[in-house]
């Protein structure tokens, strides 16, 4: 798949360092490195909220499944 970005100068100069410094082969792999980092990112910084989420289901159902004698 093909996709083209347009970038900000700034930014565009920063991809272009990072493949000119040969820590990336190409101008695509500083944007595919710089999405799994944001993506992880992203993910870490939601993941406390996921479990106290599921955590507060898992202790709802229970209320509601728990018989009271």
């Amino acid at each position: 798949m093909s996709l083209n970005v347009s970038l900000p100068p700034e930014l565009e100069s920063r991809v272009r360092a990072h493949v000119a410094s040969g820590m990336f082969g190409s101008a695509s792999e500083v944007i595919r490195e710089a999405l799994r980092l944001f993506e992880a990112y992203h993910l870490s910084s939601t993941l406390p909220a996921r479990k106290w989420l599921i955590s507060l289901e898992t202790g709802v159902q229970s209320q509601t499944t728990k018989r009271v004698w």
